[in-house]
């Protein structure tokens, strides 16, 4: 997890830091070119402000009726993946929702 950190964070430090990413980028994934530093910067940003963008948004457009409806149908959707996940992982049968069809 630390390493994860590290790696996610070595493009936005100092030059010697983004050499760094850059050669590791180029040694395990053939990346040659550098990705400017404005698109690096605005990538960043965005993966960052997703989540609370999409909160806004939520909270914003949809009344209470529509959170409720929606935490509904999530709950409903996990029951059912469990249940895939279960019959197909645990028990390795194939009588589950796949093979009859109620998914």
């Amino acid at each position: 997890m630390l390493w994860r950190v590290v790696l996610q964070n070595l493009g936005t430090g100092n030059r010697v830091m983004r050499d760094m990413k850059d050669n590791l980028n180029r040694h395990l994934y053939g990346i040659t070119e550098k990705m400017a530093r404005w698109k690096l910067c605005l990538s960043q940003l965005t993966g960052s402000l997703a989540m609370a963008l999409s909160s806004l948004y939520i909270r914003h457009h949809f009344n209470g009726s529509s959170r409720e409806r929606v935490s509904k149908e999530k709950k409903e959707i996990s029951i059912c993946l469990f249940n895939v996940i279960y019959r197909f992982v645990f028990l390795g049968r194939g009588d589950g929702p796949l093979h009859t069809g109620r998914v």
